[in-house]
């Protein structure tokens, strides 16, 4: 056994041999757990990082990026030092969908939100390219231009076209 929760099993996001994180929920009170916990000793306690109600779509923390390793298995995607993961989430607004991308502390559980879709384009992030100069790939398109790739980096705020 790998890990013991109460809830209903939703799926387990890979992170590195001693951290990966438990997706569960709740049908009765509505409410989706993002946990953190050690595969390789089932023995040690699990950390709740996220906790929300997964029907209320305008205060959605997101969830975790993923990207692939080497041998093309999906795993969360962090940063260098390990502390950080990317949370990705729709964005539901009264303005519409608006994707977003937050830097989640693991061990404090702070977010900066490190992107957010423009008010007159859709954009979406694909991939983290330099999880530590913060260099995005995001889809962008609006009611007039079909969907193209652009690298986004979040301190110069800028879209380099790159298809």
């Amino acid at each position: 056994m790998i890990a013991a929760i109460g809830n209903r099993f939703g799926d387990i996001l890979w992170d590195r041999e001693d951290r990966a994180f438990l997706i569960s929920w709740d049908w009765i009170d509505r409410k989706l757990s993002l946990v953190a916990f050690n595969p390789s000793d089932p023995k040690q306690s699990h950390r709740r990082l996220l906790q929300y109600e997964f029907g209320d779509r305008y205060r959605h923390p997101g969830l975790p990026l993923l990207s692939y390793n080497k041998y093309g298995f999906p795993i969360i995607t962090t940063d260098a030092s390990g502390e950080h993961a990317f949370l990705l989430g729709e964005g539901a607004s009264l303005k519409g969908y608006r994707p977003f991308l937050d830097r989640f502390n693991i061990n404090t559980k702070r977010k900066k939100r490190l992107f957010r879709s423009d008010d007159n384009f859709y954009e979406n992030v694909v991939s983290v390219l330099d999880p530590d100069k913060g260099d995005l790939l995001v889809t962008r398109e609006s009611i007039h231009t079909p969907p193209n790739y652009f690298v986004w980096n979040p301190k110069e705020k800028f879209h380099k076209q790159s298809t």
